[in-house]
């Protein structure tokens, strides 16, 4: 399938995306973000490789859970402190943390979108409160990670085991496929719901500058009819929102046989209108939904697969002293249209759809000759041609 977008790729914790993401925006400015959330304990490095978007790089616990601090404040970053206040044996105090107004290192729409983005990655543990998270397993499920948060705390739970150099045979250094919600999100779970209780709920305060915009799916441009349930609603930096319709999603008349493009000459009742997404030129293949097929590029080939139609007419006597005459083909569903011509008529009275009916009218007793032709959509087969006397009554 294509590549997932930003949104499901980190709720779903994609590493190719982070990973091409890494590649396309350069180590530098990666790396330089990560050090203004205070990632400075990692040795990251561009001879290390792309790995590092997905954790080859180590952290210090303490580092990693302030970064996410950037997030919950909106983007301000802090120094992290681990003494808040000291006092002697008579309660004087010898020394006490001031909060102080931080620095901003991410703008607040970017902020606020990425906890929009993680808010339902912790859905399964039913916290009725706002908050976002994210998920990490290592290899072999050997250490199981949550990082939650709101905008008034950061708690990051661990499962797992510290055995340097592997585990002894009594201990078991796997964690029997347990993921981060499912481990360590209970422990940030119990934690979490402790501290916010009897709590103001608060939620993520959503920053000027940013909009929702309904994009098409495949295109990320403006969505149109033609998009219809194939659409994403997101947020949007003011500016960065796509201002030109979607041109992607095209209809295209198919005939319903063969799904093949239906000509100007197939019968109404063997065509469907059928979107497809059709990429610019130069589009890479590893990047197109491989669920949605190609346009049809060769005409469907349900006129040269027609089997000439042979005719029967039947002649009916109406009340009023009239003949009615019905011509069915072989296969009705070929004709294209039926020609009737009266007792030598040069212009026939034509029929494009069924049924196939024809009034004979004049004196009693009279008697008229009625050829009938029909003509199926194969321009190479000859028409089916009938001819009758009709005596009226």
């Amino acid at each position: 399938m294509a590549i997932p977008s930003i949104r499901r790729a980190l709720v779903e914790s994609r590493n190719i995306p982070a990973i091409l993401l890494l590649k396309q925006l350069g180590y530098d400015r990666v790396f330089q973000t990560a050090r203004m959330m205070g990632l400075t304990s990692a040795n990251l490095t561009p001879e290390r490789g792309l790995a590092q978007a997905i954790g080859a790089s180590e952290v210090v616990p303490q580092q990693h859970f302030n970064a996410y601090g950037v997030l919950a404040s909106g983007g301000i970053y802090h120094d992290p402190t681990v003494i808040l206040k000291v006092v002697d044996s008579q309660g004087k105090v010898l020394q006490e943390w001031k909060p102080n107004p931080g620095v901003r290192v991410l703008p607040a729409q970017v902020a606020y979108m990425i906890s929009d983005i993680l808010r339902p990655v912790g859905a399964a543990l039913n916290i009725k409160r706002p908050f976002a998270a994210k998920t990490g397993t290592t290899e072999n499920w050997h250490d199981s990670w949550l990082i939650g948060y709101s905008p008034d705390v950061v708690i990051g739970a661990w499962m797992g085991h510290t055995c340097a150099g592997g585990c002894p045979a009594n201990v078991n250094s796997n964690l029997n496929v347990v993921w981060g919600v499912q481990g360590a999100g209970l422990i940030f779970r119990d934690i979490f719901n402790a501290y916010e209780a009897g709590k103001p709920v608060r939620d993520f305060a959503l920053p000027d500058g940013l909009k929702k915009v309904t994009v098409c799916k495949a295109s990320g441009l403006l969505a149109t009819a033609n998009c219809a349930g194939q659409t994403i609603t997101d947020w949007f930096i003011a500016g960065t929102a796509p201002a030109r319709p979607d041109d992607w999603y095209q209809p295209f008349r198919v005939c319903t046989t063969d799904g093949l493009l239906a000509t100007p000459d197939t019968p109404a009742k063997f065509i469907a209108v059928k979107t497809f997404v059709v990429y610019p030129p130069g589009y890479p293949d590893d990047m197109k939904d491989k669920n949605s097929p190609p346009a049809p590029t060769q005409n469907c080939q349900l006129t040269t697969e027609t089997i000439p139609p042979t005719l029967t007419l039947a002649q009916a006597a109406q009340a009023d002293g009239s003949v009615l005459v019905t011509a069915t083909a072989t296969d009705n569903e070929a004709i294209k249209e039926v020609d009737f011509f009266l007792d030598g008529a040069n212009k026939p009275v034509r029929l494009t759809q069924g049924p196939f009916t024809f009034v004979v009218k004049g004196s009693p007793g009279s008697s008229h000759t009625l050829t009938v032709q029909a003509y199926d959509y194969n321009p190479a087969n000859a028409p089916a041609v009938q001819t009758i006397t009709v005596t009226l009554p």
